[in-house]
């Protein structure tokens, strides 16, 4: 914690930029530092994260997806259908470490039909939403993931538009909680490097890209 309250404020605004992807909520973050504990940080997150405006969670919601069509897993599971797609994708600034090596042996083992699947869940909900679709991991196994995926997005496409709003905030604010914790626990010296475009371990969104 003392790493990063001491932080400057503009490594600080980047290194919260990361666990939420909008700037109103990383300066409100930054600013308010010094936080006493990882609890104070998490209360603080969770605040800011209800005050954000719709354009705001838009803003967040675009920001992951854009991220998640340069990674590793968008490369694994484009490979696996069209590698000339997948070679033309662009490559992740830092080599892409948004996925276990668990979660891409998942994906690369997946029958097409269920890659299928999963891929025209997301363009539907895509479609009907006008935006990427994220969701939180934590406490999911790796070897359930795809699966979590699948049931999931289905659900949610049932959802009024301002249902999956408040649905989609609530996975931000949690993939914000979690991205912290890690990034407050990480003995790693690349997740406070400022230049470093990744998530901190591995707590990413789940989607793929269209």
């Amino acid at each position: 914690m003392e790493r990063f309250n001491r932080a400057p404020a503009t490594t600080a605004r980047h290194l919260l930029a990361r666990c939420l992807r909008n700037r109103r909520w990383a300066g409100r973050m930054a600013s308010h530092r010094p936080y006493p504990d990882l609890a104070s940080l998490l209360a603080a997150s969770d605040e800011a994260a209800y005050d954000l405006s719709p354009d705001d969670l838009l803003e967040a919601v675009r920001e992951e997806c854009r991220m998640l069509r340069t990674d590793e897993l968008a490369r694994t599971f484009l490979a696996a259908d069209d590698p000339l797609a997948a070679a033309a994708m662009p490559a992740t600034p830092g080599g892409g470490g948004l996925w276990s090596e668990q979660q891409l042996r998942v994906v690369r083992s997946m029958p097409r039909a269920a890659r299928t699947a999963v891929r025209a869940a997301w363009v539907a909900y895509e479609q009907r939403f006008g935006h990427g679709f994220v969701l939180s991991l934590d406490g999911v196994d790796p070897e359930d993931a795809l699966n979590h995926l699948l049931t999931t997005v289905r659900s949610r496409l049932a959802l009024a538009p301002e249902d999956e709003r408040v649905v989609a905030a609530e996975e931000l604010r949690q993939l914000a909680r979690e991205r912290l914790t890690r990034l407050i626990r990480s003995d790693r010296p690349d997740d406070f490097d400022p230049t470093c475009a990744e998530f901190p371990p591995f707590a990413p969104p789940l989607g793929l890209p269209v």
